[in-house]
């Protein structure tokens, strides 16, 4: 199944390359992408390996306090719908920083803008890296390092073939399987367990003795009431409004607004990815509690709560294909995030603060080039 995502994966980009012949199309696959296809291709960008894999396990070790991830990556997307979609497609070409640029006529601005863009993919880089390793080890026995360098060479193929060309229809295939997937071992869960949605979180929650992954017993209504994991109130409230305002300034989905063709496209792109994004996090629910429901959880690695969820309801296959998708949901976050940061170097630092190349066809050079390095220095 991986082999067949890798194969897959690499045929769109070959195909892609063709159609890549400018920066415009290496950045923002010439703006012209359809409104629906960049609105899943959003979902696929934005759920990654931390929503996938991290908030499944987070839900199954500390109840309600791992769901307050889902709802906050969710609500994030609120504020890009109503503040960010249309005035960042109206006044934006490749990056933050031009946008930045169309009102503050400062290379200052820009500077501080590429900076922002690279340190926050470098750090959304590091968890995206870490699902890999943690794949691969049980899927196939490889080790840790061997899914972090396979993960990275894939990426740089995609990225340097046909940058978000590619990039858009790998998210967008990755969206539709990472769906399917989730409803598909939702449906199971429910179907094991003999209950209905409803029935199955009330189980929970009137549960005098729910059975904690890493040892001891607490009440349902402590699991599924915050204070858990989040003790304080104060880092609650802090965690809540980074999420929230967090999702807004992603600098791989922001860049996803620029390839659509006109602001109002972009509206509509934000209101299918919100669509698609709030299904699969309502979904995580099921996954998490599923996952403490069958005892499917190790307790050294809660990232593997979801592919040990499918490995136990449907045996090595159904385990073999939740991996394999998880594998995809990694390839098309890290695609972007590298693709956001090639553009923080190579377009907003080389090209316009230091103003060292116009030539459209070596600035695609470049941008590739630095595509390419980017992903080696993640892999490393």
């Amino acid at each position: 199944m991986f082999c067949v995502i890798v194969i897959a994966t690499l045929a769109i980009s070959l195909w892609a390359a063709q159609r890549v012949r400018t920066a415009s199309h290496f950045y923002a696959a010439g703006g012209n992408v359809k409104w629906f296809v960049n609105g899943v291709a959003f979902a696929g960008d934005y759920l990654s390996a931390a929503s996938f894999l991290g908030i499944a396990g987070m839900i199954a070790f500390f109840g309600f306090d791992g769901f307050m991830y889902s709802i906050g990556f969710l609500a994030g997307w609120i504020i890009a719908l109503l503040i960010i979609a249309e005035p960042l497609r109206k006044i934006g070409k490749y990056t933050f920083g031009d946008a930045l640029m169309s009102k503050f006529k400062d290379k200052r601005v820009r500077m501080m803008a590429a900076i922002s863009a690279l340190v926050v993919s470098v750090f959304y880089l590091i968890p995206q890296m870490v699902g890999a390793g943690s794949i691969f080890q049980p899927q196939i026995g490889l080790p840790y390092e061997a899914g972090v360098i396979i993960v990275g060479l894939v990426v740089i193929l995609i990225v340097a073939t046909a940058g978000m060309v590619s990039t858009t229809y790998v998210q967008f295939i990755k969206g539709f399987l990472l769906l399917i997937a989730a409803f598909a071992l939702t449906i199971a869960v429910l179907v094991i367990a003999g209950m209905g949605p409803v029935e199955f979180i009330g189980h929970f929650i009137d549960n005098p003795a729910v059975v904690l992954p890493k040892g001891g017993t607490v009440s349902g209504s402590t699991f599924m009431s915050p204070g858990m994991y989040y003790k304080n109130p104060l880092d609650f409230a802090s965690l809540c409004l980074a999420l929230i305002l967090g999702t807004a300034a992603l600098p791989h989905i922001l860049i996803r607004y620029f390839t659509v063709p006109s602001p109002a496209d972009a509206r509509k792109s934000t209101v299918i990815a919100i669509i698609a994004i709030g299904v699969f996090y309502i979904l995580t629910l099921f996954l998490g509690l599923g996952a403490n429901y069958f005892m499917t959880t190790d307790p050294a690695n809660q990232n593997l709560a979801a592919p040990l969820l499918a490995e136990k309801l449907g045996g090595e296959i159904f385990f073999a294909v939740i991996a394999s998708i998880a594998f995809a949901t990694i390839l098309g976050t890290v695609a972007g995030l590298i693709i956001s940061a090639a553009g923080a170097i190579a377009h907003d630092i080389y090209t316009e603060v230091l103003g060292q190349e116009r030539n459209e066809e070596r600035s695609l050079k470049i941008s590739k080039m630095t595509g390419v390095t980017v992903g080696f220095r993640a892999i490393g």
